[in-house]
């Protein structure tokens, strides 16, 4: 459930998951890259607006220029309880 809420907030193009991992439930971790920095940006703000998400504090990060591409690293942490 939790991939298909990230996955439904991707544009058709310009970026792409490379990883994702969940840990002991609580920790959401994605790695990926993107084609231009805004479309790093409209990410995160969509991973830390959406709905199905909200249970999950999303820590800040900027996508960073590797050769032609931007990668990012996104890491929710589970607001509720230990």
């Amino acid at each position: 459930e939790l991939f298909f809420q990230i996955g439904s907030l991707l544009p058709e193009r310009g970026v792409r998951i490379t990883s994702f991992e969940i840990q002991n439930y609580r920790t959401i971790s994605i790695s990926g890259e993107t084609s231009s920095m805004s479309g790093g940006l409209k990410l995160k703000s969509d991973l830390q607006g959406a709905p199905g998400l909200r249970d999950y504090e999303w820590e800040d990060f900027q996508p960073r220029q590797k050769g032609e591409i931007l990668e990012f690293n996104a890491i929710g942490r589970y607001r509720f309880g230990e």
